[in-house]
């Protein structure tokens, strides 16, 4: 079993783009062909004013990060757990009632066809 290796420049343009997600998502976006975005590299390199992506991104998106966490755990410290607990088990007889509501129309259903098993039954000594 022969496994391909891919050529230095093509795994060096490969570690490029997946250093910087932006650029994956606007290459997903485009819809337009990876060679494209490969002569791309090939001609200007990693320059970031070409590809349209900024230094700072990393810590950015870092802060963001964090900032997020943040903002979590703050509604978590506000949370009223008893209120949670009691949409939970409105939730649940909800769910209930549903369950019931569709085994009744399941036992509805269920005649029907016995009814339509007994009329064949008799439509054999007609013949």
């Amino acid at each position: 079993m022969s496994v391909d290796k891919l050529h230095p420049n093509v795994e060096e343009f490969k570690l490029f783009i997946n250093a910087h997600p932006e650029i994956v998502l606007k290459i997903r976006k485009s819809g337009d062909p990876l060679q494209i975005y490969y002569n791309k590299w090939v001609k200007y390199g990693e320059d970031e004013s070409v590809w349209g992506i900024s230094g700072g991104n990393t810590r950015e998106s870092k802060n963001d990060y964090k900032d997020l966490m943040d903002q979590i755990v703050k509604y978590t410290e506000k949370m009223d757990v008893n209120k949670i607990q009691e949409h939970v088990k409105r939730f649940n007889k909800i769910l209930d009632t549903i369950q019931f509501m569709i085994g009744d129309f399941a036992s509805q259903n269920k005649p029907k066809e016995h009814a339509r098993q007994q009329t064949d039954l008799f439509n054999w000594f007609k013949d």
